[in-house]
């Protein structure tokens, strides 16, 4: 099956030294003037998560579509969350499917949504993120901590904490500046060391 695309195309040839490595000829596909019917009757399974985009899209169409999904990746949950994952992100942007049959999708998806909570990719990503927010919440702790005690420190607080990457040591060193006797004590604690 080939789709149809359009002639837009560009040359980008890799080079080393004087000889030709690779050229890419890049071509556009309009997803939304594709028929979803002959992806699905040819069992083009790479195409499926693309399939919200694209012309006469309906609920009993994706729901074949996953059950074929299921049966294909029975013994890979991680890539069955990734292809039901783009399908739902795809559908969330797309306005070509008519609101109810938008919703009646988005109910069949919502039944695989505890793959995708446990897919340790999602896992690794939300672990990351609580991190980070952690982190931001011990910079602004930090820098809160020592404009309360000594105001003109604070921009200073502020890039000492910028430079460090652990919630704990924010706290150890936020004891410090509680407990310090003076305004220079503090300001040697907060003056960012130079890497």
């Amino acid at each position: 099956m080939t789709p149809r695309v359009s002639d837009h195309s560009r040359h980008v040839p890799r080079q080393n030294g004087n000889n030709v490595i690779l050229t890419f000829h890049f071509r556009r596909l309009p997803l939304f003037q594709l028929d979803a019917g002959q992806f699905v009757r040819e069992h083009v399974v790479c195409m499926y998560p693309l399939l919200p985009t694209m012309q006469g899209v309906h609920h009993e169409m994706i729901k074949q579509v996953m059950d074929e999904l299921v049966v294909l990746y029975r013994e890979d949950e991680v890539t069955l969350a990734d292809q039901l994952v783009w399908m739902s992100l795809l559908l969330e942007r797309t306005d070509t499917i008519p609101p109810r049959e938008k919703s009646e999708i988005e109910r069949h998806l919502h039944m695989y949504d505890k793959l995708w909570e446990e897919s340790p990719r999602i896992q690794k990503e939300r672990a990351a993120s609580e991190a980070k927010g952690e982190l931001r919440a011990a910079q602004r702790m930090f820098v809160n901590i020592v404009a309360a005690r000594f105001p003109t420190l604070a921009e200073l607080a502020r890039q000492q904490a910028m430079q460090i990457d652990s919630p704990d040591a924010l706290e150890i060193l936020a004891q410090k500046v509680v407990t310090a006797p003076d305004e220079s004590t503090v300001r040697w604690l907060v003056t960012p060391t130079v890497a």
